[in-house]
């Protein structure tokens, strides 16, 4: 009877001590992961955003390009 009593109790201390090390781990890994991926999503975003603006640059100048082009045909006319 007293062995099973404190297989129960020790059984019980076990279980206890590996959910509050499995507790741990999981927060540590938090720690670790969770500042990588806010990095690469911060990352992702800025390349996102790059993209975008020489996209806007891009569209820009071929808009420039071609509101000079029937000016730039007229002078050529012209001469």
């Amino acid at each position: 009877m007293g062995g099973t009593v404190t297989g129960a109790a020790t059984d019980k201390a076990l279980d206890f001590y590996c959910g509050r090390v499995e507790q741990r781990l999981i927060r540590l890994e938090k720690q670790t992961v969770e500042p990588e991926i806010q990095e690469r999503e911060r990352l992702e975003r800025e390349r996102f955003e790059k993209q975008t603006v020489e996209q806007e640059i891009l569209e820009a100048e071929m808009a420039q390009r071609k509101r000079i082009q029937p000016e730039a045909d007229l002078e050529e006319e012209r001469l």
